[in-house]
């Protein structure tokens, strides 16, 4: 039988071994959130920068990924707390809104095109999928502000009508750490692993904008071990970023020269990122983003070059061309070829901190080339991706033997088809793709919104272990889409009154062997959220996860090649927020997670967290403070929980151990054009003596950090 059928009988006796767990852990939770209540009198404030809808979907990301959101990711997410001008958007910023369906996009993006401006949000019962509730959830992320203004393109005006923005920051680790304490002689005579650089992190982000006509953004940053203005970094900052973007210029929709990202289709052929591609519920359609300008100093996944927009009738062309370099340990090839090489993989880290990182820092040359050309019917759209790359080197990953089908050599590329229609309240999209090796890989889906507050979201997938495409970034449960099948299924629905319940159901299959399990292998992922909005005062949320697979079985070997065993996990989350004054909101979080694998014992582990958060009108804008106590002994019941952080900057660190965590973040208006933020975060275990590994351990069970952000907007 196969694996997820069995499992998924399974869930409601793991649900119940959960609930008898729950109770023994309740009356520990209880003496915490009793020592902190009483202080909520004393704190004030409103909503939180990100909704918490987004920081969920953030939190996965990085679970699932094992790495942060990009900077333009988050970005583009905390500008929600900003609200969108609904006379100013474009389908683009409303995908961003968790919960509108693609139906629902289309209709209010026609809607403004057809009518212009919208005077009130009331109006959009008129939009056919707008009725009151999901007018009144809309509150928190539109607004109605006045359509853009027509002001010429001259020299007078870019001076006089440009805004400006710049962000400065500083953070620091307050311990010591490994890395930075060896003896002068060892530095001296470069032996040894250390850091050679300073323990403080900088980083300053400039931005110039023309009613988004004309943009320029300028980046840098350095991070802790890093040199400055010296050493292996003469110009100061390990990492530049930058652009130039000139839009609407008559038939040409964009021009941007510098640092960029990419995505067409539904990311099969080409995506410009990951964030959203893991199953979760988060997961929907894509709408053709294209180009997006970039100025993160995240160091991978971006493009640098020229790309090219142009808008002609329902005919829309773009074109990139790209040429970056990447980190990569290399080593020569035949020495009667002494102008080539090889490397195993790529180093994605961003950091040049020791001597061996340093080496590696842009070891290899890649170009790409590219483009998208689609055609937009009333009803429909259709479009065509192609893109090559090259390497200046020779990609020969190591010969394990779940990597046969991954890419080797130094070219690269792939073609696709995608398109999207509209027939009633249903909405068909899909994509095909062919890889330059021959691999094949498809993705189709259809949302239905058969009535009012119902939304039901169907995507099936296949991907040949043959495809090898580095920058396709569509719905997987793997790292990479490739060696896949799958089905996945969500349903949404508003039927009971100030209530939303989402659920979904994904079944998935790898045809070949892959990391750590060394067999073809299925799965089942399960989630079910139900959120009750009371008003918008007070709001209850309920989150239950389960997911089952398989992984190498490290106990029983029978031999050289491990057998696989049955690996299961649970997740329960439960949320209150509350807002007992206007400016006050509270928001508590209770989350448990149970992990087991075939032959070893359950392993659990919990967590339960308090966050007080005001914002004020006059010099204090906002104070936010989090509190978190968890004990989860094992590694693999490990907890990421989201919290605050400066603007343009996100955290969701992994709770694992038994300990607190504790963030206090602080922002303040210096004058109408100058923010400042204030940030000090501790972390207590009261189970060990040190605290991380190698390079960055410290010696005690305290780790403290600080940052300071400002911001200037002229």
């Amino acid at each position: 039988m196969p694996l997820y059928h069995q499992n998924t009988c399974e869930t409601s006796i793991e649900l119940a071994r959960i609930a008898l767990i729950g109770k023994q852990v309740l009356m520990r939770l209880m003496v915490f959130f009793i020592g902190v209540f009483p202080i909520f009198p004393i704190l004030v404030y409103a909503q939180s920068e990100i909704p918490e809808n987004i920081e969920e979907l953030m939190v996965d990301f990085a679970e699932t990924s094992n790495m942060e959101p990009n900077e333009e990711e988050v970005i583009a997410y905390q500008t929600l707390g900003k609200k969108i001008n609904i006379n100013r958007l474009n389908a683009g910023d409303l995908t961003r809104i968790p919960f509108l369906t693609s139906l629902q996009i289309n209709n209010l993006t026609e809607y403004v095109i057809q009518y212009g401006e919208v005077f009130s949000l009331y109006e959009l019962q008129a939009v056919e999928g707008f009725d009151s509730v999901t007018i009144m959830k809309l509150h928190s992320y539109i607004e109605i502000g006045d359509p853009p203004p027509r002001v010429r393109l001259t020299p007078v005006n870019l001076i006089r009508e440009g805004r400006h923005d710049l962000v400065l920051r500083y953070q620091q680790v307050l311990q010591q750490q490994a890395g930075y304490h060896v003896a002068d002689s060892i530095v001296a005579g470069g032996q040894g692993t250390f850091y050679i650089g300073s323990p403080q992190r900088y980083y300053f982000r400039y931005r110039y904008n023309f009613f988004d006509r004309v943009v320029i953004g300028f980046s840098g940053d350095k991070d802790a071990g890093e040199e400055f203005f010296q050493g292996s970094q003469p110009n100061g900052m390990d990492f530049y970023s930058g652009f130039v973007v000139i839009r609407n210029l008559k038939w040409v929709k964009q021009v941007v020269a510098g640092n960029f990202r990419a995505s067409f289709g539904q990311r099969l052929t080409f995506g410009g990122s990951s964030f959203g591609s893991s199953v979760g519920f988060g997961s929907t359609m894509i709408y053709n983003a294209g180009f997006s300008p970039s100025q993160s100093v995240c160091e991978y996944g971006q493009l640098r070059g020229v790309a090219v927009t142009l808008s002609t009738g329902p005919l829309e062309w773009s074109g990139f061309l790209s040429i970056t370099r990447r980190d990569a340990s290399i080593y020569l090839a035949d020495t009667a070829d002494r102008g080539s090489f090889f490397f195993n993989s790529f180093t994605e880290t961003g950091y040049h901190r020791t001597a061996t990182e340093i080496a590696r820092k842009n070891q290899v040359k890649e170009q790409l080339y590219g483009g998208h050309v689609s055609y937009r019917g009333k009803f429909f759209l259709v479009g065509l991706t192609g893109y090559v790359g090259s390497w200046s080197g020779s990609l020969q990953p190591n010969q394990e033997v779940y990597r046969q089908f991954m890419l080797e050599g130094s070219k690269f590329g792939g073609l696709g088809i995608d398109g999207r229609c509209r027939i009633g309240f249903v909405q068909l999209f899909g994509e095909y793709s062919l890889s330059l090796n021959g691999g094949l890989a498809w993705m189709a889906g259809a949302s239905i919104v058969p009535v009012s507050g119902v939304d039901l979201l169907l995507i099936c997938r296949s991907y040949q272990p043959q495809f090898q495409n580095p920058y396709a970034t569509a719905i997987s449960q793997n790292s990479m889409s490739a060696n896949e099948r799958g089905c996945y299924l969500r349903l949404q629905t508003q039927a009971i009154p100030k209530t939303i319940i989402s659920g979904y159901i994904d079944l998935f299959r790898f045809p070949w062997l892959r990391y750590q399990v060394n067999s073809p292998s299925d799965g089942i992922e399960i989630g079910l959220h139900a959120r009750y909005q009371l008003n918008t005062y007070f709001s209850v949320a309920l989150r239950y996860c389960f997911k089952a697979g398989v992984r190498n079985n490290s106990l029983f070997d029978d031999g050289m090649i491990p057998s696989v065993a049955e690996e299961r996990k649970n997740d329960l989350k439960l949320e209150c927020s509350i807002s007992p004054i206007p400016v006050l909101t509270l928001r508590s979080c209770i989350a448990l997670r149970s992990y087991q694998s075939e032959n070893l014992q359950r392993e659990m582990g919990y967590l339960g967290s308090q966050e007080i958060a005001y914002t004020g009108v006059r010099i204090i804008h906002a104070i936010r403070m989090k509190y978190t106590l968890f004990d989860i002994p094992f590694y693999n019941a490990r907890i990421y929980m989201y919290e605050p952080d400066l603007l343009y900057s996100f955290s969701a660190p992994a709770c694992y151990g038994r300990g607190i965590r504790c963030v206090l973040l602080v922002q303040a208006g210096l004058s109408r054009k100058i923010d400042i933020w204030g940030y000090f975060g501790v972390l207590k275990y009261f189970d060990r003596m040190t605290i991380g590994t190698d390079l960055e351990e410290i010696d005690g069970s305290f780790r403290s950090e600080v940052k300071v952000q400002v911001r200037v907007r002229l």
